[in-house]
């Protein structure tokens, strides 16, 4: 939870940050309160399934697959 409180708190701060920037800089109000609310939601839902994911580690190294690093390479 910890985690998801210090990410809460930056992301918060860099919407705000842009925000106010772009109203100063370029005169206008590039989103409406309904937008940002939305951003806020969107942003919760995508960082609570990273903050709540309980993945168990494996007792041993697992092997990495080569062919993820081919087929990677190819589609960049």
């Amino acid at each position: 939870m910890n985690s998801y409180a210090i990410y809460r708190i930056a992301e918060t701060l860099r919407v705000l940050f842009l925000m106010t920037l772009a109203i100063l800089v370029f005169n206008f109000y590039p989103v409406t309160a309904v937008m940002i609310v939305m951003i806020a939601v969107l942003n919760d839902g995508a960082i609570l399934s990273i903050a709540y994911d309980n993945v168990h580690t494996a007792t041993s190294p697992r092997s990495e697959h080569a062919s993820g690093l081919g087929i990677s390479t190819v589609l960049v």
